[in-house]
């Protein structure tokens, strides 16, 4: 169990070593990274993937596989500096996929969505993270849910820079 504790604390994302200094160097650089493929429980990595394949299958024909995976990461990393800017005291760590998956689900809204309806779409989307966020869901761990929208509001607006030509977002 030390063992496991020690790498979840080494590389998942934990604000307030930002602010104390405590983590400098390469920590620093790579848990806004790593901390997305760590996951609290075999149900929790499920939702994630389940999600990845939903969103990911819409949206890398539009961009390609080694897009895609970009675009996965920087919203993940973005998700990151969201739930920092919200909660930078925090020593809780923030673990798991949903920030880079919530990133395809914005960039998959961009294209699928951006007519009519999407506005609504997109407050709904916003209510249910907030609720799920606030209330939590079952008796695991609490929802970053604000790193969810760092990560939906990412992929929602870099989408189109990810796009490979001729496939314009409509």
């Amino acid at each position: 169990m030390p063992l496991e504790n020690s790498f979840i604390t080494t590389f998942s994302f934990i604000p307030r070593r930002y602010l104390e200094g405590g983590m400098m160097g390469w920590q620093a650089l790579v848990s806004p990274v790593t901390y997305q493929f760590l996951h609290e429980s075999f149900s929790h990595l499920a939702a994630n993937m389940l999600g990845l394949v939903a969103f990911g299958a819409g949206v890398e024909p539009r961009i390609g596989r080694w897009r895609l995976l970009i675009l996965y990461l920087i919203c993940g990393v973005a998700g990151a500096a969201a739930h920092f800017a919200v909660y930078s005291h925090t020593a809780m760590p923030v673990i798991g996929a949903s920030a880079g998956v919530s990133g395809l689900f914005g960039a998959i809204l961009r294209f699928r969505a951006f007519r009519r309806g999407f506005w609504v779409l997109v407050g709904l989307w916003f209510v249910l993270n907030a609720v799920t966020g606030i209330v939590g869901v079952g008796a695991g761990a609490p929802v970053a849910w604000v790193a969810h929208v760092g990560g939906f509001c990412a992929g929602l607006i870099l989408f189109p820079l990810f796009l490979r030509r001729g496939l314009g977002a409509r």
